[in-house]
This record gives C-alpha cells, sequence and structure tokens, in this order.
C-alpha cells in the first residue's frame, strides 16, 4: 500500500476514553491501540472496514465498547473465537488485553482476512488464527472453544445453535445486540441467559450473555 499521512491519537486521549468506560490501559496497549487504528483507516480507504474515522470515536465505539466483555466475564480466558469478526472487534482488542487468550477470528471475506494478518503482523500478536469461512462451516473444533463471541451479526437462534456445536461443555456465547437480538436470543431455552450489561452512553446497546 501507498504510504499515507501517519493518523495519531496522544495515548493520554486513549486512556481517558477507555477510563470512562472503566477500563484501565497501560501504555503499551495504548500504543497497539493507535498502530491498529492507523492501519484500520490506511486499509479503510481501499476496503470497507468501519464507517467512522474520528481515531477517538474508534476507541470508544470499537476498542472500549470490546473490552467491556471483561466486565461481563471478569475470568476471560481459554480459546474464544469471534465470528464474523470483520475489521477484528471484539476478538483483537480482546486478545491484546488478556494476553494469555488464544484467539479465532472466523471471517469469509478475503480482503478483510488480509487485512486482520497484517494487524496479527504488525503487532505481533501470537496465537492468533484467522479462518477464512463461514461460521457454519466451522464444525468440531479440536479443542473446542470456550467461549464464542459476535458484534456485527443476524439470524441469531441459528448463530446460538450452532455455537453448541463448536463449544465445550461448559461454554458461553456473548453478543453485541440490542433490545430485539436479546429477544432472539432468549428464545432458544437450550441456554441460560444472564443479565445484560447495558454499553455506557447508551440506552439500547447490550452485551448478552448465555451459558451451556
Amino acid at each position: 500500500m501507498n504510504p499515507e499521512p501517519t493518523i495519531s491519537l496522544p495515548t493520554q486521549q486513549i486512556q481517558i476514553v477507555l477510563q470512562s468506560f472503566e477500563i484501565a490501559a497501560a501504555d503499551p496497549l495504548c500504543e497497539q491501540i493507535r498502530t491498529y487504528i492507523d492501519l484500520l483507516l490506511r486499509w479503510n480507504r481501499r476496503i470497507s472496514l468501519t464507517a467512522i474515522e474520528s481515531p477517538e470515536e474508534i476507541v470508544r465505539t470499537h476498542f472500549a465498547e470490546s473490552l467491556l466483555a471483561t466486565k461481563a466475564v471478569p475470568d476471560l480466558h481459554g480459546r474464544l473465537a469471534d465470528v464474523g469478526t470483520g475489521a477484528g472487534f471484539p476478538g483483537l482488542p480482546l486478545r491484546m488485553y488478556i494476553p494469555d487468550l488464544h484467539l479465532t477470528l472466523i471471517e469469509p471475506n478475503a480482503k478483510k482476512c488480509a487485512f486482520l494478518a497484517e494487524i496479527v503482523r504488525a503487532l505481533d500478536l501470537k496465537a492468533v488464527d484467522i479462518i477464512q469461512r463461514r461460521y457454519e462451516d466451522v464444525r468440531k473444533p479440536d479443542p473446542p472453544f470456550d467461549i464464542v463471541t459476535a458484534r456485527a451479526l443476524g439470524q441469531f437462534q441459528e448463530f446460538a445453535e450452532w455455537a453448541e456445536s463448536v463449544l465445550a461443555p461448559d461454554g458461553r456465547v456473548m453478543v453485541w445486540t440490542g433490545p430485539d437480538g436479546k429477544s432472539e436470543l432468549e428464545r432458544k431455552k437450550s441456554w441460560r441467559w444472564h443479565p445484560p450489561n447495558v454499553i455506557p452512553g447508551s440506552k439500547h446497546r447490550l452485551i448478552v450473555l448465555g451459558s451451556r
């Protein structure tokens, strides 16, 4: 790609935004976030990755909302699969925040997978697998996943049914959605649905957690 101006956001400003969500971020994580944002906005000129172009709003909407998963599941660890990950959210921020997390990114779009590979290389992230495939075509991973996330996905009942086939017996699903998506998920009675976490500053955005 041709060189383009770097879009920077001061480390302190990244920390202020994350702190407004009660998320602490050390300087090395903020440097990773700055690199990620720069690559995201460069690639976004060629392929559609995000409608948000303000670096500060990217921190708020993509990074902070992704990292709120650690509030919903304080003991988040093990093997996480992020379905329809697109530009890598919430999976990659969670891997950046939790060093021992083993991450699988599932994304059918080849260009988006190329972007994901570039982020993984630039940030030198280990234990990250990228699968270019529709999530429905991913079957019986060995070992199974401990948690499956989805942030930009519909057809929630089909997703919850699929998750049962790829998760460990005590596995969980976590979905970023609104009230309608919550209601659709709760119609899947083979799951135990926990009270949702409301995303700060939002009346209708929720993180919904389900247990086997």
